[in-house]
Formats: structure tokens, sequence, C-alpha cells
């Protein structure tokens, strides 16, 4: 599951390729939370690789990098950074951000112009409720977004992380990235699923999803 609670186990797979078709392979995950390189199982029959968290899930909540290496005892391939969003449901956390930034120069779009934007969101339960819902205006840019549901809201020390779908100048479903350190930066990116994940807009373009967000706010931004 992704996202997942706490100390719940998590799974994840991959396929592979090897011209090498008598080649026999090991595997390992790197799960992004210090821990040595766990090993997979490997599935030589249909070139796939299941690999599960040998300490039974994340102890703590948190966004995590996770990769698989295949091997052939000669030659090795890492697949691309997938994220693990791992949150705590009993926690009563509360992301709240807003008013406005002057989009920056790592933008894209780069367009000069200020964003406009608001969220407010806490535990209610298990589940992140929004109080008030996310959405961003970039007027000079054509840009207006608003969201529509929330996958998953990770508290990790002074950093907020919510991930979710919305819609983009009023249609669409479009995911999008929050991310805020209390009383400093924020980040957000929002992407085109339905067009091989294209970035519409993001603020630190290029960056991964753990960075550290570095737009200064004109306003408020408060994880807590």
């Amino acid at each position: 599951p992704n996202p997942v609670q706490i100390n719940t186990s998590i799974t994840a797979t991959a396929a592979f390729a090897d011209p090498g078709t008598l080649d026999t392979h090991t595997a390992t995950a790197n799960w992004g939370d210090g821990n040595t390189a766990a090993s997979c199982s490997v599935n030589q029959s249909s070139d796939t690789v299941s690999c599960t968290h040998p300490n039974g899930g994340y102890a703590t909540a948190n966004v995590y990098p996770v990769t698989i290496t295949v091997s052939d005892g000669v030659l090795s391939g890492t697949s691309p950074v997938a994220y693990a969003s791992v949150y705590n449901p009993t926690q009563g956390s509360i992301f709240s951000a807003g008013q406005r930034f002057n989009n920056p120069s790592t933008a894209f779009p780069n367009t000069n112009g200020n964003v406009t934007f608001g969220l407010n969101y806490k535990y209610q339960g298990g589940i992140p409720q929004g109080v008030r819902q996310f959405s961003m205006d970039f007027n000079a840019a054509n840009i207006h977004y608003n969201a529509t549901t929330v996958s998953s809201l990770v508290i990790s020390g002074s950093t907020a992380t919510l991930i979710g779908t919305g819609t983009f100048n009023g249609s669409g479903n479009y995911d999008f990235l929050v991310v805020g350190v209390d009383g400093d930066g924020i980040r957000i990116k929002i992407t085109d699923p339905g067009n091989g994940n294209a970035v519409v807009y993001d603020c630190q373009n290029g960056d991964a999803y753990t960075a550290t967000p570095i737009t200064s706010v004109t306003g408020q931004v408060v994880v807590n």
C-alpha cells in the first residue's frame, strides 16, 4: 500500500530484462530508511522481483525513496526511484499554509508574478481532513488549481508532505505535491498523469520529492 501506516508491511515490485536468458539473478531493495539493503525474491521465469520491508514496515512517518537493484553476478541495474509515503494515523498534527510567493527562477514555468495559495489539513482519526482545501492561483501563467482528494498527509518533525489530486483550470485529474517546513519554505508541484506525469507547475523543477522546500512565503507555513 502507498500511503502506508507506520509498522505496517509494505512490498515493492519491479520487472527486469536480461539478454542472457540462462543467467540467474539476485536482487536487493534499498528502502531509504538508512538500513542495509535487503534481499528480495526473484521469479526467474517471469523476470520480476518482489521485496518486502525486512522490519515489518517503517517505524517513523516520512517520505522514503525506494530502489531495487537486480544483478546477474556480473552486471546490475537499478530501478528509478519510487517514493513510499508513511504516516502515523494517531498523531494530532496539522499542516496549514498560505498566502503568496514570488514565482522563483527555478520554477516551471518561470513566468514572473505572484502565486497565491492556501491549505489547511489535519488528522481526523486515521484520515487527513481539509479544513481548507488546497488551492493555487498563478494568474500570470494562467494556472488555477483546486484539490479534490488527498491521498496522504505525512508529518515528519517540522516538515509536512501533502499528496493528492485535483482539477487544473477547472477540469481534468492532476496530481499535486505540497511540502512545507514550519515557519519556513514551501514547495508546490503539479503533474499530469494522463501525459506521462508531465510537469504542469513546479517551483523547484527537477528536484526530488524529498527535496527541502526553499521558496519563501509571504504569509505562513505551520506544521505541528
